[in-house]
């Protein structure tokens, strides 16, 4: 601090906050470091950036826009194959790539979980099977046309059931015009081919000329393999294959196209399936991670190779997470596995904090059979939940239970009518029924209460390192399950972590660093906690209106930390302003009115300074403008389990934050013809702005404020003031204190 003259009180509060700043300075240098400092609160998953697809960007002001809306930790996906080549030696630009990423993360004083999430020997798929396609039931399945005209697709019966081939149904494939570029095609594939599966596309075909056919290999990434097969004699049933694993190796196949390419040309094809063999149908993969000693030590050495990446790394930034969703045989292979990496890895790190989950997906069902070893606390249990998966997955293409379903949907409640549910087939109805068919918060509650009484027995962190609802989920439904998943692991103090940054659980527009979807981050944030509006927080906060300034609706009833009392502009439908002195200027990055009654059209206008008369000096352009009917959004507040009111939430996450010490809303028409609009509570996030101290989301220390402006006055709580205007108050300029007379 800069300060002089300072009274002796204040100077005590100096001395002892830069006391504290040296321990925390030491700490961090690993002298004194207690990993107990690693606990997590609202997180998030950067899904499908060193995992899985890989094709999401992750930027500095990616995590200095997570850190800004108060995300304290991220999850960071990665995956063998991308941290290391085929020959086994490291991938010097991920682990760089890695590396950067964490420097921002402990830049902006956040915390990160590295978790292992796909090796060659595990992928949490469980194991995994090709599709067969026979068309012994007549039907053409997921083959269609590529094309509108000039090609058709059937099903027919097999021209030559006395050869080779002697199945009864067969697919047809004919071209009626001239081309070489129309065919067949099979969406949805979903299978990821490598050296030890499915590595070969297996087929018998019959065509009725000699000549190519052109086999179209899409992955999910966009990449494309094209391959073709000579068929030497015509009309003659032959079993074959063709493999795309060179050019797609370890990625996801999503499409097939399988074209005649020749004029006029048929073909009919037969048992389409991808096969581990090139002499057979080999269809299913075991996972050798559990029944391979290699594969194990293997796994055991991959950690060690991480290990020696990331051991510098402080213990209150970087915690390691074991294995994403294992799918062992039984609990107690993964129980054997799990220790015997711990072990391997506190040889070395003794306080590091390693994260293991419950066998079969992170299974909150399952955490009765999981097993740590004893007496070590710097470990950390985590679940994934995603109940029901009818709701969390509606319509999602990987899915096959759930991607084609059309029947409305709904939660909390009942999730599928009676009347809807009788009108299912008897496969749909069991795919809906197969987690139960009524859900809400209770029902929530008790599932995830498996893990947490089983992490309170052991004295250990529970962590939930992955909940979610996919965007085809709809929309009501799909943010009370995120609000009630969210608010249960707050009532538990339990760490949580959506699933995902960007893609169709995410919130995030690809490459822009910006907020897609507002309304997911208003579902998880905890404003109870963050809400920097509320009296309950800030209680240098307070708040005005035009119309009922004060009273039963006043203008304070919108900040007092309660939601069962609110402002309201009476029978007042058109313009009307009410607005919050926060007491110190913020940088302002997400607004949210929380209606009982909703301005169908509002303003938003933020003021650093204010005039004489205490009138602040409103910017001359609103940085909110809103026009919109709210009434789809309408939810019920529940705090500690007691509903306290329905409630219109309309989140607004700013580009670029804004410094703001006033915070007027403009109402300019009312939702209601007869009654104005009615506030139960504004909710602000934001960060000081100015001179101050702020605490370290990891290590919990004082650290120091960018210096103050030397020409500016404050308080000598840090407020900054206009201009001097009370005799005998002190204020503070240009680092000396003095008295107004």
């Amino acid at each position: 601090m800069n300060r002089k003259h300072v009274s002796h009180c204040l100077l005590k509060y100096a001395v002892g906050m830069c006391f504290l700043g040296l321990m925390c300075s030491y700490s961090s240098k690993g002298l004194a470091q207690k990993a107990d400092a690693f606990r997590l609160k609202q997180g998030v998953n950067i899904g499908d950036w060193l995992s899985q697809k890989a094709n999401v960007s992750f930027k500095e002001k990616d995590v200095e826009m997570l850190s800004a809306l108060q995300f304290d930790h991220v999850r960071l996906p990665v995956d063998e194959c991308q941290l290391f080549n085929t020959d086994g030696s490291k991938n010097a630009e991920s682990f760089a790539r890695l590396h950067t990423a964490l420097s921002w993360i402990e830049k902006h004083h956040m915390k990160a979980v590295v978790d292992l999430h796909i090796i060659k020997e595990h992928d949490f798929g469980g194991g995994a099977e090709s599709f067969i396609d026979d068309f012994e039931d007549g039907l053409i399945g997921k083959w269609k046309p590529n094309s509108s005209s000039g090609i058709k697709v059937e099903v027919v019966d097999n021209p030559d059931a006395t050869g080779s081939n002697k199945s009864r149904k067969v697919l047809h494939v004919s071209l009626t015009e001239n081309s070489n570029w129309k065919g067949t095609e099979r969406k949805e594939v979903n299978i990821s081919v490598g050296s030890s599966q499915f590595k070969y596309l297996r087929f018998k075909v019959r065509k009725s000329k000699t000549g190519y056919i052109t086999f179209k290999f899409e992955a999910e990434d966009g990449t494309t393999a094209y391959l073709g097969y000579d068929v030497k004699v015509k009309d003659h049933w032959i079993e074959a294959d063709v493999s795309p694993y060179h050019k797609l190796e370890g990625k996801k196949i999503t499409r097939i196209t399988i074209r005649p390419d020749n004029e006029m040309a048929e073909l009919w094809i037969d048992d389409v399936a991808f096969s581990s063999s090139h002499s057979s149908y080999q269809t299913a993969v075991k996972q050798n991670l559990w029944s391979s000693v290699e594969a194990q030590q293997h796994f055991i050495g991959l950690w060690k190779q991480l290990q020696s990446e990331l051991k510098h790394y402080p213990e209150d930034l970087l915690a390691y997470e074991l294995l994403n969703e294992p799918t062992a045989p039984t609990a107690a292979d993964w129980n054997r596995l799990a220790a015997k990496t711990l072990a391997e890895i506190r040889k070395e790190e003794p306080l590091r904090k390693v994260i293991i989950g419950s066998n079969l997906w992170n299974n909150v069902k399952e955490f009765s059979h999981l097993e740590v070893p004893s007496g070590d606390k710097n470990i950390i249990l985590t679940f994934h939940f995603y109940n029901p998966h009818l709701i969390t997955h509606y319509q999602a293409s990987w899915l096959s239970a759930f991607a084609h379903l059309t029947v409305p949907i709904q939660y909390p409640g009942l999730a599928v009518t009676d009347d809807d549910f009788n009108a299912l087939s008897p496969a749909d109805q069991a795919a809906v029924a197969s987690e139960g068919r009524t859900f809400d918060k209770a029902i929530l509650k008790t599932l995830m209460k498996q893990a947490i009484d089983k992490a309170q027995s052991l004295g250990l962190q529970v962590w939930c390192g992955e909940f979610g609802c996919y965007n085809r989920t709809p929309r009501q439904s799909r943010l009370k399950w995120l609000e009630d998943v969210a608010q249960i692991c707050r009532e538990y103090g339990i760490g949580h972590c959506l699933w995902n940054f960007q893609g169709g659980f995410g919130f995030v527009t690809p490459e822009v660093s910006k907020i897609n979807d507002a309304y997911i981050v208003n579902a998880q944030t905890d404003w109870e906690r963050l809400n920097i509006a509320s009296l309950k927080n800030n209680p240098a906060v307070k708040a005005y209106a035009t119309d009922n300034n004060s009273g039963t609706y006043g203008a304070d009833k919108a900040i007092d930390g309660t939601y069962n009392t609110r402002w309201g502009a009476g029978k007042n439908v058109g313009e009307c302003d009410w607005w919050v002195d926060l007491g110190r200027i913020y940088a302002v990055n997400m607004i949210c009115p929380l209606w009982e009654n909703y301005a169908k059209q509002y303003e938003i206008y933020v003021a650093t300074e204010a005039n004489p008369d205490g009138t602040p000096q409103w910017s001359t352009a609103p940085v909110i403008s809103q026009k919109k009917h709210l009434g789809e959004y309408r939810r019920t507040y529940v705090s500690n389990d007691i509903a306290a009111g329905s409630y219109f939430p309309d989140p607004h996450v700013l580009d670029v934050p804004v410094k703001a010490r006033y915070i007027k809303l403009k109402q300019l028409k009312s939702g209601s013809s007869s009654w104005g609009a009615s506030l139960w509570e504004m909710h602000v996030l934001g960060t000081p702005d100015g001179p101050t101290t702020h605490i370290d989301q990891r290590t919990g220390c004082h650290q120091t404020a960018r210096s103050a402006d030397k020409d500016a006055i404050y308080t000598l709580q840090g407020i900054r003031v206009p201009r001097k205007q009370l005799a005998g108050t002190i204020y503070i300029q240009g680092g000396k204190k003095y008295v107004v007379r």
